[in-house]
C-alpha cells in the first residue's frame, strides 16, 4: 500500500510535465486550469475527516456528560434527572477573517426540535466567542443586561430564547513534555441551562470554577481537549 501511494503521488506530480511533452501543441493555461480543479477536487475527497474517530470519540463523551449532570450540576435539585435541563456544546471555529465562524463539533443532548441545533456563529456574535478570543471561561444568564451586549441579532435572541443562562469554558490544545499546556485555544465547551433551576445550578459550578473549588470539572475541561 505505501508503494502504490508513492507511485500515485509520484504520477500525479509529473502528470503537467508529461502532457506538455507529448502534447506541446496543446494550450497549457486550460489544461493547468482543469488540472488544479482536478487536484483540489480530489483533495476534498482524500482529507475529508475521518468519520471513524468520531464514532469512539462521541459515545465516550456521552457517558462522560451523563455521569457529569448525574454526579454533579445541582443533581439534588432536580425531582427528576437532570439530563433533561442541561445540554453541552463544544464549539470550533471555522473558515478565517470575516467569514470566520464558530460551529458545532460536537453536541449532548440537543435536538433538531431546539431553534438554534447546529447553528453556527458568525465572528464575536455570543458569549461562546467571547471566551474564545479572551481565554477566560464566562457565565452569563438570559435576563443579565450582558447578554444583549454580546453582540446577538433578534434572530439569535429569538432562536435562544429556550436557553436560561450559559457557563462557556476555553479549550486548550495539549503541549508538548517541555511546555504542557499550549497557549492556543482550539475550542469552547458550553453548558446551556434549559431551566431556571439548571441556571442556579450552572452559577453555582461557575462560581466553583472561578474559586478553584471545582478540580473535576477542570480535570475533565483538560480531558475534553485531546479530542479537540
Amino acid at each position: 500500500m505505501p508503494y502504490f501511494k508513492a507511485g500515485m503521488t509520484t504520477a500525479v506530480s509529473i502528470a503537467p510535465i508529461m502532457f506538455k511533452h507529448f502534447f506541446p501543441d496543446w494550450p497549457g493555461g486550460p489544461l493547468l486550469v482543469i488540472y488544479a480543479i482536478i487536484i483540489f477536487l480530489g483533495a476534498m475527497v482524500v482529507f475529508q475527516p475521518d468519520r471513524r474517530f468520531n464514532l469512539v470519540r462521541n459515545p465516550t463523551m456521552d457517558s462522560s456528560f451523563a455521569d457529569t449532570f448525574e454526579d454533579g450540576f445541582g443533581s439534588g435539585a432536580f425531582e427528576v434527572s437532570p439530563k433533561g435541563h442541561f445540554r453541552v456544546h463544544i464549539l470550533q471555529p471555522s473558515g478565517f477573517w470575516v467569514f470566520r465562524r464558530l460551529h458545532v463539533a460536537y453536541a449532548y443532548n440537543s435536538n433538531s426540535t431546539q431553534p438554534d441545533h447546529g447553528k453556527t456563529w458568525k465572528r464575536g456574535c455570543g458569549l461562546c466567542w467571547k471566551v474564545f478570543n479572551s481565554g477566560i471561561a464566562d457565565w452569563c444568564h438570559r435576563d443579565d443586561p450582558k447578554w444583549r451586549e454580546l453582540g446577538l441579532s433578534e434572530t439569535d435572541l429569538e432562536e435562544t430564547r429556550h436557553v436560561y443562562g450559559i457557563f462557556a469554558i476555553p479549550l486548550r490544545r495539549p503541549g508538548r513534555r517541555s511546555k504542557p499546556v499550549s497557549n492556543k485555544f482550539t475550542a469552547v465547551l458550553s453548558f446551556d441551562a434549559l431551566s431556571p433551576e439548571a441556571a442556579e445550578a450552572l452559577k453555582s459550578e461557575y462560581d466553583k470554577f472561578e474559586a478553584r473549588q471545582n478540580p473535576q470539572l477542570l480535570e475533565r475541561a483538560q480531558w475534553i481537549s485531546l479530542y479537540f
